[in-house]
């Protein structure tokens, strides 16, 4: 379902409210609104994502991003590297070693 424009939400949510509650809510709006922008599609279906974009989520040359249909939207989500990982695993250096050994003798 495609979402209303800017203003109709803020109209919207505006009543029975008083000016500061009002502003808090138009602070509110821009801010979920000011990372969108508008991309063109090539004819290889490649886009650009935006830098501001790239930056905030920790997007780079090689990354790796999973693509889906959500209704009507496409949805990037960035997939976690190894490097991501680092430090999660509650085994220890040795034993995540010897982990690493059995499962390439499995395979």
């Amino acid at each position: 379902m495609p979402r209303p424009p800017l203003g109709f939400r803020f109209q919207e949510s505006l009543l029975g409210r008083n000016m500061e509650q009002a502003g808090s809510l138009l602070c509110q709006e821009s801010a979920r609104e000011s990372m969108a922008k508008e991309v063109v599609v090539t004819r290889r279906g490649q886009t650009t994502i935006p830098t501001q974009i790239r930056e905030k989520l920790g997007i780079q040359e090689g990354s790796r991003l999973r693509v889906d249909a959500e209704g009507d939207r496409v949805v990037f989500t960035k997939v976690p590297s190894v490097f991501d990982l680092a430090g999660t695993s509650r085994l220890s250096r040795d034993a995540a070693f010897k982990k690493l050994d059995e499962l390439r003798e499995e395979g």
